[in-house]
């Protein structure tokens, strides 16, 4: 029996390896691994690269720039895109078998395997940020400091000074925004006065700007697209060449931008330019692939870490924010049924605890700055968007009801968030607004600092009675509703981290336990050679 069972184990490895990349790869599609698009684009590709280009399709689907193919197997796993374990196993052999050669369709280096795309994403973000922390620069004199800042903050202050790329990292409430300001008055006042701040949303930018405004006639500011004339893909190099005339650019959000955008900043900075970037390493990576700001502070460029909290309201969220980084437990406080999913259930308790919340139907023309300045004060959001208990099933859900309690003539008062940038209005991606309608009449869109537009000038917008945690980056609400549903452990600890850093002064939160607990062991770091190639460039 024992020598039949061994030639069963046998004869199935002759099979799995009998089985062609075609053939494996046509199980992936059928396992949902890989798109079938995906395996359109594979046939184009030599046989003994196949698997190797779909695994770097998949990956590239999950942020990752690279797969690293060493002594230790894989890097990283295959297991975010296939859960059976045969057929991960056979996946990852096959790759182990790939030859570490260079072709048009892949590219090898240094034990590390890329689609020609991110490999020249990478050499666009490699080289000039070598090139910036090579750079020897004038430094800008530092006038008296306020007492009120730490040596963090003092230190952080020169280090912008004396280099020409320098990071800031550090949680909410730490300080960064401050540095920012005396960082600025240094610069203007040694007769620098050309200063811009940008940072991915408009919402961030306008914050970051009202710390500064009448520092410097001089001052610009707006969202990164804007400032480097990035409308398209197709325009993610064309200033290349023409750099910014700033004294000092100072970006805000830097977890929230991804590879491409990054190069083509990168390629926007002069010699003569000082580039600051501040941002939250332990915040959800961009939406699009990498997560650079991350690699740029394991790659040797000057930074500081500012740990010091201001805010003593806030100590006991960032005490939970903390147990979240260190993988411990994230207690909830509420319960709205989402640890057993019974949907009915869920959304009749939801609608409960917050339809007071939001403002109702009502007979009278409702004001729109004093409901755009409640937008702040209480925010929802969901770790999907997609799904039972996603962003888009809540905000339908919200419209729907509220919808159902007007009577005609009535006003209903919708929050919303644009979805994309518009040059037309000048609106811009992540913009929230309120949308007020009187039934049977077109809909108004309210926006910060009187804009107002005609529902049909709007672009593109999504409801926003309920966020989702990526779009909600950038932003701070005084009290936070923090939805958990089965399935959020996709995004890793980081998602937890984000959305209980939104929250100011309450927070609450409901959500799947197993699917906490899984969050809570995961990481959505993503690989890329951008530190080990910065390296090697200095040597």
């Amino acid at each position: 029996m024992a020598m039949e069972s061994e030639e069963t184990t046998v004869a199935a490895t002759d099979m799995a390896r009998d089985c062609t990349g075609r053939q494996l790869i046509r199980q992936l599609v059928e396992r949902g691994a890989l798109l079938p698009i995906e395996e359109k684009l594979a046939s184009e590709v030599p046989e003994e690269q196949a698997l190797l280009f779909c695994a770097l399709l998949g990956l590239a689907r999950l942020g990752h720039l690279c797969l690293a193919i060493g002594e230790e197997g894989v890097t990283p796993s295959l297991d975010g895109l296939i859960s059976d374990p045969t057929l991960l196993k056979e996946w990852e052999a096959a790759l182990l078998r790939t030859p570490k050669e260079t072709s048009p369709s892949l590219i090898y280096s240094e034990g590390r395997f890329y689609l020609p795309k991110y490999w020249e994403l990478e050499e666009r973000i490699v080289i000039p940020t070598t090139q910036m922390i090579c750079r020897n620069v004038k430094p800008i004199p530092i006038p008296k400091l306020p007492d009120s800042l730490t040596e963090e903050q003092k230190k952080a202050v020169a280090l912008a000074c004396h280099h020409s790329l320098s990071l800031i990292t550090g949680g909410p409430g730490t300080g960064k925004t401050s540095v920012a300001l005396e960082i600025a008055h240094a610069f203007a006042a040694s007769g620098r006065p050309f200063i811009s701040l940008a940072a991915p949303t408009g919402k961030a930018a306008s914050h970051l700007a009202s710390r500064l405004e009448g520092l410097s006639p001089h001052l610009t500011f707006g969202t990164l697209h804007s400032l480097l004339g990035v409308r398209t893909h197709g325009d993610l190099y064309k200033r290349e060449g023409h750099p910014l005339p700033a004294d000092l650019l100072i970006v805000d959000e830097g977890s929230m931008i991804d590879t491409a955008l990054f190069a083509r900043l990168f390629a926007a900075i002069g010699p003569h330019t000082h580039l600051v970037i501040l941002g939250d390493a332990n915040q959800l990576p961009a939406v699009e692939g990498g997560s650079i700001f991350a690699d740029l502070l394991k790659s040797g460029v000057p930074s500081v870490t500012l740990t010091q909290v201001f805010r003593s309201d806030r100590k006991e969220i960032l005490s939970t924010a903390h147990r979240i980084l260190s993988g411990h437990s994230l207690p909830t406080n509420l319960d709205l049924g989402l640890a057993e999913g019974n949907a009915r259930t869920v959304y009749e308790n939801l609608w409960k605890h917050v339809h007071p919340l939001f403002p109702k139907p009502q007979k009278n023309r409702p004001d729109p700055e004093e409901l755009l300045a409640s937008g702040s004060q209480f925010r929802m959001l969901s770790t999907l968007r997609r799904g039972l208990f996603g962003v888009d099933r809540i905000n339908a859900f919200l419209k729907e009801r509220f919808a159902a309690l007007a009577e005609p003539g009535d006003y209903l008062s919708i929050p919303i968030i644009i979805t994309q940038n518009d040059k037309q209005t000048e609106l811009t991606n992540g913009e929230t607004a309120i949308l007020i309608q009187q039934i049977g009449a077109e809909a108004t869109g309210y926006f910060p600092g009187g804009r107002t537009f005609p529902l049909h000038e709007l672009p593109p917008y999504h409801y926003a009675y309920c966020l989702s945690v990526h779009k909600s980056q950038g932003s701070e609400y005084d009290r936070v509703l923090l939805l958990i549903p089965e399935g959020s452990e996709t995004f890793g600890r980081e998602v937890l981290y984000t959305g209980v850093t939104r929250a100011k002064e309450q927070l609450e939160i409901d959500g799947h336990p197993e699917s906490i607990a899984r969050a809570l062991k995961r990481t959505s770091e993503r690989l890329s050679g951008i530190p080990a190639r910065i390296g090697l460039y200095q040597r």
